[in-house]
Parts: structure tokens; sequence; C-alpha cells
């Protein structure tokens, strides 16, 4: 089998769960552990090896500050994305290198749950960024 080279992958998949830690099951679990952990794993597995085997490249983790801090909501969530976060920290070191960059793109969730910045234009309009909040 020939390989195919690569020079970027954008690790994106994910499942959000919101049930509370008492009430999550081994089944949900294993699923969110499944996407959010393993796959970024083993896609960075195979992209780093290609990767090492070319020209080097970029792996990219999109992930999110719940894996940066523990504040007692969705804990089940913060345990898998602090994985992502520490397996960008390990593989930037090992790889760094190799001419392989490993980042995290960790974007949060704002009160509403859109991830808009949480400005507020006249009227109550809530601002998204690069709107002027001082529009009607």
């Amino acid at each position: 089998m020939r390989s195919v080279g690569l020079n970027v992958i954008v690790n994106n998949a994910g499942v959000f769960r919101t049930e509370a830690f008492l009430n999550v099951t081994e089944a949900e679990y294993d699923r969110l552990m499944g996407v959010n952990a393993k796959g970024v794993f083993f896609g960075s597995q195979v992209a780093a090896e290609r990767m090492v085997a070319g020209d080097g490249g970029a792996i990219i983790n999109v992930s999110s500050v719940q894996g940066l801090l523990g504040n007692g909501a969705y804990p089940h969530l913060q345990h898998v994305e602090g994985s992502g976060t520490l397996l960008t920290y390990s593989l930037a070191h090992e790889f760094g290198s190799q001419g392989i960059r490993v980042n995290a793109i960790q974007p949060r969730l704002d009160r509403d749950g859109t991830g808009r910045s949480g400005r507020r234009g006249r009227g109550g309009r809530r601002a998204v960024r690069g709107d002027d909040p001082t529009a009607a």
C-alpha cells in the first residue's frame, strides 16, 4: 500500500454531554471517551507517523477551556478535555524538533451557550464580535 503525505490534521470531532455527573452511564462515558479522547489520540498518531516520514506539518486539536480548569460543572467533560490538553502538550514536546507543530484551539461557551462575545448593544441586543455595540 502506498503511503499518502499529510501536512495538517484538525481533530475537531467531539461529543458534549450535559448530564449531571451522578447520572452519566458507563455507555455514555465510553462514547464520550471514544470520540473525544481516543479519536484525537489515534488521529494524531496516524498524522504524526506520516508527518515524521514527510516534511513535518501541523496537528491542531480543537478542545475546550473545560480542559484547563475544573469548576464543578460537567466533570466528565472536563476529564476528557483535560486529556486532550495534556496530549497536545506531550505531542508538541515529542515532535516539535521534527518539524511538527502541535496546538490546541480551546473555545468557550458563554452563559447562553453560543460562544459569542458577552457584550450587549443598545436595547439589550447581543453584540457579536465585530458588531458595533452602539448600533440599534
